[in-house]
Order: C-alpha cells, then structure tokens, then sequence
C-alpha cells in the first residue's frame, strides 16, 4: 500500500517518543513530532495542499532533525551518536584550549544529551549550518572559494597536528554558518525557502558579509592516530583515493589530503574562473601518497599561489559554467531581489 505522502515514517517515530523529555531539557521540535499532532492539511479549514503544508516536511536521515533551543529561539541540529565512539573526539577538539586556537573549524557541540533508556547513545547539539557550495547561494568572487579553502586545508593541518585524521573531509562534510549570508534563515528540510516553506530565502553575497566560518562535520569516522600507524578500511564519501584498502594498510592523514584535495577540481568543474587552484588542487591529490603533500605543505602551497593576487584579482566575478551569457546579465542584479533568487532555485533547486 502507497504510504500517503506527509505520513508520519517509522524512523521519526524515535523524535516522537523524545518530543516531551527534550523540551523539558529546552529543545523544542517542529509541530510535526509534537505526540498530540494532527496533520493541519487534513483540518476542515485548510486549503493548502499537503506539499504547502510546513508539517508535512519530514527528513531523510533518521537520526538528524532540527531544533529550536527555547530559551533563546536559536536553531540548531541534534544528532544522534554512540557516546564511546562519535563523541570523545568532538569532544576534545570542542574543548577551551582548542577552541583558542582560530583554525579550529571543528563543528560547535553545544550540548550533549544523554538519552533515556539507552546508556550508549546521546544526542549531540550543534548549530544549524549550511552546506558551503549550495548553488542557491553560490560563490560569486574569487575571494569567497579562497576564503573557505583556506579555512578547510587550516583546520584540517589543526586537526593532524593534533594527531586527529577525519577520515572523511570530503565536498559534502564542508560547511558554512549561514549568519551572515543567509539573514532571513532557511527551513532546515526545504532550505531554498523560509520557515514558512513558502517564500524565498533572502543571502548576501559571501564577499559583503566577510569574513564568513566554515566548517568540517560529521566527525562519526574521525580518530587519533599515532606518527606512521596506518589504518584500513573504505572509508568515506569519496573513496577514488588510490591507496585506500580493505587489506592493505594505508597512512589516513594523507588520504584526509586527498579526500579535500578532490573537492578543487570539483569547484573548477562547477566555476568558471578558479583555474589558479588546479596545481593546489594537483599537488594535493597526487596518486603518490609519498609525492601527495601533507596538510601542512598544503596550506604553504595555498599561499604560495594566493598572495601574489591583486585587490581586483580577488574581487573578480566567478560564474557557475551551467550560465550562458544571457543568464549571467540576469543574475547581474542585486543578489538579494527577488527574481535574482528565483531565477537561481529555477535552475539548481535540484542541487544541495
């Protein structure tokens, strides 16, 4: 039997159960999970359709939803993670002294809640962040992809320093607080519109607003490792690394570099204008893991090719190749009026 779309799944049925304990701990789910919820499309007075309907929208991934903390109305993401393995090292990366230092782009743990019934796992609360390549709020300078790259191969050189390899810094792990550049706020499901999934979101160009954070998540495969101890394992979203194995051991700070590596040619494929990064982008995805520069080297390299640029350099415009010229002289209008940001969802709502 057809599952009626806006039904409530069996994997929310978890949110549902939590509903009552976490607001009393002062986290407040959407209408949705609330346990007394009655869909409003089905009520006598409605007449939006089901898919117009903000309680109808559910989440993919069972074990993320979004948020309000109650006492200051700030959105955050609870993930659900194993206490002895996801958090110990989100943990330390979260603790003062490392926050201290400014390349530490480690995703912010706001809270830990212990979960009832279940001594293993808890839920971790993190800021609501937004995926750093969106092409609903696309790069527009060259200044903006080097901004955030810079911010990435930093805090992956932190991490290492600290003996910590991500084990998956790859293109959907990166992120961006969306403060600044989107100030209007976007529903968590739905993240071209607004809380009431119905009207646009409003951003900024990235350059107006800066500086902008970045930052890694999903810190789930994330260990310590010691000087020259390998690992095993096909780990990660991007598993094209040429030394990564099942059987053969491997060092993981140098696939970190690979897996980040992959995401400039990724951006040169997507923009036109970022060619400058391709040896960068090169020297860290060398099929030699031994040729393959270290985190380190990488952000000497990174500078090595970013600070002969000029002011008009970094201020020049960067286009996604999908825009032919006629599409580059609509979107030449202020980023933030309406028909600029509709004309953007008609051709990438598709597209995270």
């Amino acid at each position: 039997m057809k599952e009626e779309y806006g039904s409530i799944r069996p994997s929310e049925r978890f949110w549902i159960d939590l509903q009552p304990f976490l607001l009393e701990r002062g986290y407040k789910l959407r209408p949705r999970y609330d346990p007394n919820w009655a869909p409003s499309w089905k009520k006598s007075w409605n007449f939006k359709s089901t898919v117009s309907c903000e309680d109808s929208m559910s989440f993919l991934y069972p074990r993320i939803l979004d948020a309000v903390r109650v006492n200051d109305g700030t959105k955050v993401v609870l993930r659900k993670a194993n206490i002895h393995e996801d958090i110990p090292v989100l943990e330390y990366l979260n603790s003062p002294e490392l926050l201290a230092d400014p390349r530490n782009n480690t995703v912010r743990v706001l809270d830990v809640i212990p979960l009832p019934y279940d001594r293993d796992f808890a839920l971790i609360v993190m800021p609501m962040l937004y995926h750093f390549d969106s092409h609903l709020t696309p790069f527009r300078h060259v200044s903006e992809v080097l901004e955030a790259l810079e911010q990435f191969i930093y805090g992956l050189a932190f991490l290492h320093e600290h003996q910590i390899a991500h084990r998956d810094a790859c293109y959907f792990n990166l992120m961006m607080d969306p403060t600044k550049v989107i100030p209007s706020g976007f529903h968590f499901v739905l993240n071209h519109l607004q809380d009431d999934v119905k009207t646009q979101v409003i951003y900024n160009d990235r350059r107006s607003v800066a500086p902008v954070k970045y930052y890694f998540i999903d810190y789930e495969t994330a260990d310590r490792f010691e000087p020259g101890e390998k690992c095993l394992g096909m780990i990660g979203q991007n598993r094209t690394v040429p030394e990564m194995s099942p059987t053969v051991p491997y060092d993981p700070f140098k696939v970190d570099v690979y897996q980040l590596g992959s995401v400039i040619p990724r951006l040169i494929e997507y923009y036109e204008g970022l060619e400058l990064l391709k040896p960068l982008g090169d020297a860290m995805t060398d099929k030699d893991p031994e040729k393959r520069l270290t985190a380190s080297e990488s952000g000497q390299k990174f500078q090595e090719l970013v600070s002969p640029l000029t002011e008009a350099e970094l201020s020049q415009k960067i286009w996604l190749r999908r825009l032919s010229p006629e599409d580059r002289m609509i979107v030449g209008f202020p980023i933030e009026t309406p028909f600029w940001v509709k004309f953007l969802e008609s051709l990438f709502c598709c597209c995270c």
